[in-house]
């Protein structure tokens, strides 16, 4: 990224560059990626190189993926509950520092 140019100059000059490796760019907004989380997944492992096969499709692999990853299931895993950073130290933190108390706080400036 440019300091000295406006973005837009530099985003018009990055997808010139890449016009023929634009199914290798994948551009995301959260509000889409999270109504269909799934639909993102997919399109992330093609980009990548490594789509599900018929087997993982079939086995609901995708769906296993988002569920791991869903907000739901990371803010309330037990690491994050009960760990401390730096400890050890002179500046122990509780981990629980480090996240967002729900959704609604996603976007906003900390």
């Amino acid at each position: 990224v440019s300091f000295y140019e406006p973005y837009r100059d530099h985003a018009l000059g990055f997808w010139k560059a890449n016009l023929d490796r634009l199914d290798k760019i994948l551009s995301l907004k959260y509000k889409e990626m999270i109504e269909d989380i799934v639909l993102y997944i997919k399109k992330l492992t093609d980009v990548i190189g490594y789509p599900f096969s018929y087997e993982e499709t079939e086995k609901r692999s995708v769906d296993k993926i988002a569920n791991m990853c869903s907000f739901e299931n990371l803010s309330n895993l037990e690491v994050d509950k009960s760990s401390k950073h730096r400890e050890g130290t002179s500046r122990v933190m509780e981990n629980k520092i480090h996240f967002l108390k729900g959704k609604s706080e996603i976007g906003r400036i900390i």
